[in-house]
């Protein structure tokens, strides 16, 4: 793939800290999701690496009046509902996606 610009060493240096940063992110995610099989998804606190991580598609509000934002994770590529009250995140693994899709009958 093709990067879209050309960055300078200093942001290659600091988008390579950011990318590993963001890889041993995704790591703790998949042990804890093993850890966890019974659980759908992972409950997560961002932080400012992480953050730009996150790439922003939407937001909205619940009946109770708690809002929210939704984004897929720049590397996942997974769903994730960040609470803006709590400030903590919620991902949704791929596979729980497809688990839940599945069980709805998705392939029927």
């Amino acid at each position: 793939m093709k990067p879209r610009h050309q960055a300078t060493n200093a942001n290659r240096i600091a988008s390579q800290d950011e990318s590993a940063a963001a890889e041993k992110f995704q790591e703790d995610l998949m042990q804890s999701q093993e850890a966890e099989s019974h659980h759908l998804g992972r409950i997560f606190r961002t932080n400012d690496v992480l953050d730009q991580e996150l790439e922003y598609v939407s937001d909205g509000i619940d009946d109770s009046g708690n809002e929210y934002e939704l984004y897929l994770g720049q590397i996942s590529r997974s769903p994730i509902v960040k609470s803006m009250r709590t400030g903590k995140c919620y991902l949704l693994p791929w596979s729980d996606l497809i688990n839940l899709a599945e069980g709805a009958g998705i392939n029927e």
